[in-house]
Formats: structure tokens, C-alpha cells, sequence
């Protein structure tokens, strides 16, 4: 037998960062953030099993200022 091959396929993203595809709800149409279906976490987070399905939301910088501040290329609430 080969080796198996495990491809990973991750969607396509707008400017916001956010999935394109499929329906989108009005968070995603007019978004405050940047919502995915997966989370990032440090090495050893789920030593003990548990691995919530959850995804994440990263919110937007409230200001210009503060988004340059933290270097976040997605745009700002208020620019």
C-alpha cells in the first residue's frame, strides 16, 4: 500500500476575511468582524480530549488609528 493522502480544502475569503460561498447571513453581509468556522489555539490546548466544534469571531478595530496601531489589514468600523 502508499502512503495516504489527506488534502485540506479551505474556502475562498473576502476583503473582511470572511467565507465566500453559499448563504450568507446578514452578520457576514454586513459584518463587525471577521467570522470562521475553526478557532487557533496554542500547542497542548486539547491535551485532555476535549475539542469544542465552535468557530471564531475576531472583531474589527473600532478606529483607523487603532487598527494601524495593531498592524490588522482588515478595515476599521470607522475609517
Amino acid at each position: 500500500m502508499g502512503t495516504a493522502r489527506y488534502d485540506v480544502l479551505v474556502p475562498q475569503v473576502d476583503a473582511d476575511g470572511n467565507d465566500i460561498g453559499g448563504v450568507r447571513p446578514v452578520f457576514v453581509q454586513v459584518p463587525i468582524g471577521t467570522y470562521t468556522g475553526w478557532n487557533q489555539f496554542r500547542d497542548g490546548w486539547f491535551d485532555s480530549g476535549y475539542c469544542p466544534l465552535s468557530g471564531s469571531f475576531v472583531p474589527f478595530a473600532t478606529t483607523n488609528a487603532e487598527r494601524k496601531r495593531t498592524g490588522d489589514p482588515r478595515p476599521s468600523l470607522v475609517s
